[in-house]
């Protein structure tokens, strides 16, 4: 897949942000997956600011303003979910 992390500053909210992996099949088929925008994040606090892809694709990291998140692809659950607890910088 392929990560991205815009920013977004509407009249709902400041710099939330929104992580989406594309993972495109063999049949040639896109599927988008989201992080962070419907999901209980702190979105004041720049989620999506950083962000790292394992090499296989099954592991995302995903920073914001003094912490990062970590994200496992669960092929049995088809789902991404958190791996253990946000880091926190300090």
């Amino acid at each position: 897949g392929a990560p991205w992390a815009p920013q977004d500053d509407s009249e709902f909210a400041n710099d939330y942000g929104i992580v989406k992996i594309f993972d495109k099949s063999e049949t040639g088929s896109w599927t988008t997956f989201l992080l962070g925008y419907n999901f209980d994040f702190d979105f004041a606090r720049d989620f999506g600011m950083a962000i790292a892809l394992s090499p296989d694709g099954n592991r995302i990291a995903v920073g914001g303003d003094g912490y990062v998140k970590v994200f496992e692809w669960s092929a049995s659950t088809s789902a991404w979910g958190q791996v253990g607890s946000d880091l926190i910088d300090g």
